[in-house]
């Protein structure tokens, strides 16, 4: 009897596991506003010919002391996906906390976020 038992709930708890997956089949679709890690997409600015450079491959350019490391201790959040909401609100990790970018069209140089602005 108690063998059966065990055999049964067994088999109860297999069926159970075989179709979990499909009750998490459609997942919620990604708000592109929240906030998330775009460290990736962002490169410290070291001069003039590179920042155009990684402006045209479609990345962004960060004028700062902290070079962005994606999941590490400089990551670069921000809100937008960078496609179809452009990125906005973005903040960096550095020893004290966050630190607001700004973005920042410069002469010569095109859109950049600056790392610290006074009164951000």
């Amino acid at each position: 009897m108690i063998k059966k038992s065990l055999t049964v709930a067994a088999l109860a708890a297999g069926a159970l596991f075989a179709i979990a997956p499909l009750a998490n089949a459609d997942d919620a679709p990604v708000d592109p506003n929240a906030p998330a890690d775009h460290s990736s997409e962002f490169v410290m600015y070291t001069g003039i010919d590179q920042a155009k450079a990684v402006q045209a491959a479609g990345q962004q350019v960060v004028v700062g002391p902290y070079v962005p490391t994606p999941g590490g201790p400089n990551m670069i959040v921000c809100r937008g996906d960078g496609k179809g909401v452009p990125l906005y609100a973005c903040k960096q990790v550095d020893a004290i906390g966050w630190t607001t970018l700004t973005p920042v069209d410069v002469p010569v140089l095109g859109h950049v976020w600056v790392y610290g602005l006074p009164g951000q």
